[in-house]
C-alpha cells in the first residue's frame, strides 16, 4: 500500500511549522515527501517566495519534491483559485505561478496541485496544455506525461478532517487505493500527537511512503 505525503503551503512565513513537520516525519522514517510551494502568498508582494533567497536554498538543498501550489492560495475560499476559471485565466495563473517558481529555484516546476486539490476542466487542459508533467484533482493523479489516470483516497489535515473519530475510522480502511495525505504549518499548533499517531497507525498497515514524484515514477 501507497501513501503519498506532502506538507502544503509552503511559504517563508512558515518556516518554523515547516520545520517541525520536517522534524516529525525524520523522527518517524519518512524520507520521501513533497513541498507544495505557494509562488505569491495571498497575494502581498512582499510575500513571493523567491524574495527570501535563504528560503529558497534551504528548500532547495533539502533534496525533496518542490511542486507548484496554485498561485496565491488566497480567495474567499482556497478552493476557487482554480475551480471556477475558464481556460485562458487558468493558462495565465500558471504561467505567473511558473514563472515566480523559476526565478526562485532556477528551475521548472514539474508537477502542481490546486488547492483543496480542485480546479475546473479548463484549468486542467490548461495545466496539460502548461507543460507540467503531472497533477492532482480531486482524489485523481494525472499522470499527463503518461496519459494515465491513478484513482486515490485523500486525507485532509490542517484541523479539518483528521480528527479522533477520522483516525478510528481510517484503522477500518481496506483499500488498494494510494492515500494523498496532507500536511499543512497550521497543524503543528494543535495537531502534534494525531500526526504522530496517524503516521505511526499507517506505518502499521504498512503503507510505504513516498513523495509524488517517486510515486509518479513507479506507478
Amino acid at each position: 500500500m501507497q501513501a503519498i505525503v506532502a506538507i502544503h503551503d509552503i511559504s517563508p512565513i512558515y518556516q518554523k511549522q515547516i520545520d517541525k513537520i520536517k522534524g516529525l516525519l525524520k523522527k518517524e522514517g519518512i524520507k520521501d515527501f513533497s513541498y507544495l510551494v505557494i509562488p505569491k502568498f495571498r497575494n502581498r508582494e512582499n510575500l513571493r517566495i523567491g524574495l527570501d533567497k535563504k528560503f529558497c536554498s534551504w528548500l532547495t538543498e533539502s533534496g525533496k519534491d518542490l511542486l507548484l501550489h496554485g498561485l496565491t492560495h488566497w480567495k474567499r475560499l482556497s478552493e476557487d483559485e482554480f475551480s471556477r476559471i475558464r481556460y485562458q485565466t487558468a493558462m495565465e495563473k500558471l504561467e505567473a505561478g511558473k514563472k515566480m517558481f523559476e526565478e526562485a529555484f532556477e528551475r521548472e516546476p514539474e508537477g502542481f496541485i490546486p488547492p483543496m486539490w480542485m480546479m475546473s476542466k479548463h484549468a486542467l487542459r490548461a495545466v496539460k496544455d502548461s507543460g507540467f508533467r503531472y497533477t492532482s484533482h480531486q482524489g485523481t493523479i494525472h499522470d499527463l506525461a503518461r496519459d494515465k489516470k491513478i484513482k486515490t483516497s485523500i486525507v485532509l489535515n490542517g484541523g479539518i478532517f483528521l480528527t479522533p473519530s477520522v483516525l478510528k475510522s481510517i484503522v477500518r480502511i481496506e483499500t488498494k487505493k494510494p492515500l494523498q495525505i496532507a500536511f499543512h504549518p497550521k497543524d503543528t499548533v494543535f495537531r502534534t500527537q494525531i500526526l504522530k499517531k496517524f503516521l505511526r497507525m499507517m506505518k502499521s498497515k504498512g503503507y510505504e511512503f513516498k513523495d509524488y514524484r517517486r510515486f509518479i515514477r513507479e506507478n
